[in-house]
């Protein structure tokens, strides 16, 4: 697949309710109002061993209610995406698989 626009679209809501977060309205505008801004973070996931459609899939979860007090400074993101994929797997197991990969 490689676009995580397309990933996004597929599986994303697939995602926030694998992980019981019921805010589904997070989906509509949030892929198209902040999927270019993982960009910056790409290189940095994958170096940690984040696939990036993977990353920014966490990446959003920052934008909820639950999430947000973990990541104070959204320069944070970089380090807590790759802690809670690859440490303890927190959200790893409920993310869809990348198609193609």
């Amino acid at each position: 697949m490689r676009n995580h626009y397309t990933y996004l679209d597929r599986h994303l809501l697939t995602f926030l309710a694998n992980i019981g977060l019921e805010e589904g309205h997070m989906h509509s505008g949030l892929i198209t109002a902040h999927g270019d801004k993982a960009s910056c973070f790409q290189h940095d996931w994958e170096k940690g061993g984040v696939p990036f459609e993977h990353g920014v899939a966490i990446f959003f979860l920052w934008w909820s209610r639950r999430y947000r007090p973990e990541v104070p400074n959204h320069l944070d993101l970089r380090q807590w995406v790759v802690e809670n994929y690859t440490t303890g797997h927190r959200f790893r197991d409920f993310l869809p698989p990348i198609e193609g990969l």
